[in-house]
């Protein structure tokens, strides 16, 4: 297939060309030009104002559905979703059914994705089942390629567990993932502990239920010297133990859900399930926090926290409604509209393309002549409101319905083919 891309704004560090308006022209699957007033015959042409391209955005921890939950997603929806928020490349959780805790699990998710338009990398159990007992086959799973490990959406509560988990993916230099939250702090918690959850007469998730957990990750990460990604970070005092640690020199990263930086639990005076997530969201205060570890480095990714349910599972009530909200197709929107006029759009941008793939150690896409071409086309002053109409993920619980967002993706280009 031949591409024409005209006079876009290329977003990438790594790049010459990088913050300059160009043509490109990709056959093939590879950048085979990079220049001004280029005029080639194409089987695409896509020109448009505010035009701007970036290597292609990679999101860590998304929920897949398949196998064993296809009712909620599968691997085509969720790569439609994907493609439709900007994605080429998908880390998802290993919170299938069966939970992706063998090398014969991971090859399942690895084959079945390769002609959706999107690379799908599956993140293998740390413990058989995700039940954080018994370590899992990490090692099989890795040489079958598996990019990362972790229990998902089950957070390492056995200490034991996390040191040897940690202990054992140094000998291929892997990384554990691992969602700070400790459950018995937070006994049928249903939002963030604060006055909003006392006004509304709710158990609370207290912040110190994260912190506590983080704390321990990261000692137990300077005693193995291995490597750690704490996902999903959502308060003030995460984002500085993370600064802490950096420091001090230890391999740690985190992310952040791109809601957690627009929204606060203030969303949930309404009782509106769908802004029900974990990790809940906290106080202005934390937000603000959280926007400062964007600006200054911290937190390197940020994630769609993809988490699609039946309405079977969300239109209860609140107390009995799941935790989740999709989050594939608006976490750009999302994320750039929280952090328009504080962050550049380059800052942005790492944190969906280069900073994730830096955390699991994929190679670095880069626009150059000559490269393989896997880009996201977008445009970061679009205004738009999502719908139910416009969502392809086949669950409907997105907190972002009804936002007014700015900055969309357009499309993705992965290995020959254009997508929109």
């Amino acid at each position: 297939m031949r591409i024409l891309i005209k006079r876009a704004l290329i977003i990438d560090p790594l790049s010459k060309h990088h913050q300059k308006k160009r043509d490109l022209f990709i056959r093939s699957g590879k950048i085979e030009r990079i220049g001004r007033g280029l005029d080639m015959k194409c089987d695409k042409h896509i020109e448009q104002s505010g035009l701007h391209v970036s290597p292609g955005w990679c999101d860590i921890g998304t929920q897949i559905g398949e196998p064993g939950y296809e009712h909620r997603e599968d691997i085509e929806s969720v790569a439609k979703a994907a493609i439709s928020g900007g994605y080429t490349t998908l880390a998802c959780f290993p919170n299938t059914n069966p939970v992706l805790d063998t090398k014969s699990s991971v090859a399942y998710v690895r084959k079945r994705s390769e002609y959706t338009g999107v690379q799908i990398l599956p993140i293998g159990a740390v413990t058989k089942g995700a039940e954080g007992k018994d370590i899992s086959e990490m090692q099989d799973m890795h040489s079958t390629g598996a990019v990362s490990f972790s229990d998902g959406r089950n957070a390492l509560s056995h200490s034991g567990i996390m040191q040897l988990a940690l202990q054992y993916v140094k000998s291929f230099d892997g990384v554990i993932i691992n969602r700070p939250f400790d459950a018995l702090l937070a006994p049928n918690g249903q939002i963030h502990e604060s006055v909003v959850s006392t006004s509304l007469g709710m158990r609370g998730l207290p912040a110190i239920s994260e912190r506590i957990m983080l704390e321990r990750d990261i000692l137990i990460l300077e005693y193995t010297e291995s490597r750690l990604h704490v996902f999903g970070i959502s308060s003030a005092d995460s984002v500085n133990l993370v600064k802490a640690a950096l420091k001090a020199d230890l391999r740690i990263s985190c992310s952040v859900p791109a809601m957690n930086l627009l929204y606060t639990d203030e969303k949930l005076a309404d009782f509106d399930t769908n802004f029900k997530v974990m990790p809940p969201l906290r106080e202005t205060k934390d937000r603000k926090a959280l926007i400062r570890g964007v600006l200054d480095g911290t937190i390197q990714s940020i994630c769609s926290n993809h988490e699609p349910l039946e309405e079977e599972c969300k239109k209860l009530e609140f107390a009995n409604a799941d935790f989740g909200s999709t989050g594939l197709q608006t976490a750009f929107g999302i994320a750039n509209t929280a952090l328009e006029g504080k962050a550049s759009v380059e800052q942005i941008v790492h944190c969906f393309s280069h900073g994730p793939r830096q955390i699991l150690g994929l190679p670095m896409q880069t626009i150059e002549e000559g490269a393989e071409a896997e880009l996201t086309l977008f445009d970061p002053t679009t205004k738009w409101t999502p719908t139910l109409d416009a969502l392809t993920s086949k669950a409907h619980n997105s907190a972002a319905l009804g936002s007014a967002l700015v900055g969309r993706s357009i499309g993705t280009i992965y290995r020959d083919g254009f997508y929109y």
